[in-house]
């Protein structure tokens, strides 16, 4: 089985195999072909070549036709896939797709070595270097997502306490200005069973014009305890009308406004 030279262009002919399985490879000047041979005796490749039916290279500057390496691409993937797994792991809620991403991670980075057992070429080497770190990052991001769970956790009860204060009672004992100087006196009371604390949202309005806000922090009230709260605010001179305006829990994650 002579070997042709591939200089010219999309020329038919026997070349060494890309692939690297047999000795030669019969390319016919599209595509290459299952027939390929070692030591002057034909064979027919079970496997085939994967590639485009169009192969660069043909009669260019001499170049050999060449295919790409079928571990590539779920090499790659599964490197992707496992550093993204990695990246959104811890987040809450977003674990899940991390726990998706690490699984596909594992899936493709298995199928790429197979394919490198089964096409060992040198072409092979970064696929398989690939896949191996992708199937070594992809536990890691798995046992992120434990992290992913609690932080999901946590925030569910810090909103949900934070939307849901309990039973509660609040009077609004005393509202003053003195040089401009608004001051807002009033109490909460915690009619829950368990302790609880308290964001009291107050308004001061000029007649029907809502002229300050505030967000004063009520904390560990004890169930039946009965706690005063104090907030004093520049308004300028105004009617003044002073009000509670609603009662949250605490703001989540220690976070509060004022304004």
């Amino acid at each position: 089985m002579s070997n042709q030279s591939a200089s010219t262009t999309n020329a038919a002919g026997w070349f060494p195999d890309p692939v690297g399985r047999y000795e030669f490879r019969y390319f016919n000047g599209e595509t290459w072909t299952p027939d390929v041979s070692v030591d002057g005796e034909r064979y027919v490749d079970p496997h085939g070549v994967m590639q485009h039916r169009q192969v660069p290279g043909v009669g260019q500057s001499g170049a050999e036709p060449t295919v790409r390496h079928p571990a590539k691409r779920p090499a790659v993937l599964s490197l992707v896939f496992s550093l993204g797994a990695v990246t959104l792991s811890w987040v809450p809620f977003l674990f899940v797709l991390g726990a998706a991403g690490a699984l596909s991670a594992v899936a493709l980075g298995v199928v790429a070595l197979r394919h490198c057992r089964e096409f060992p070429t040198d072409a092979a080497l970064s696929g398989k270097r690939m896949a191996a770190a992708g199937l070594i990052i992809a536990p890691v991001a798995l046992g992120l997502c434990a992290i992913g769970v609690g932080t999901t956790r946590l925030t569910i009860r810090e909103v949900e306490n934070y939307t849901n204060p309990g039973r509660y009672t609040v009077a609004e004992n005393w509202c003053r200005l003195e040089g401009g100087l608004a001051t807002f006196d009033g109490s909460i009371t915690n009619l829950d069973t368990r302790i609880r604390s308290y964001s009291v949202r107050i308004a001061y309005s000029d007649r029907s014009r809502v002229v300050g806000t505030a967000a004063i922090s009520v904390v560990d009230v004890a169930p039946g305890q009965r706690v005063t709260w104090r907030d004093d605010q520049f308004v300028g001179p105004i009617d003044l009308r002073c009000s509670v305006a609603g009662v949250d829990g605490p703001f989540p994650f220690g976070l509060q406004n004022r304004s």
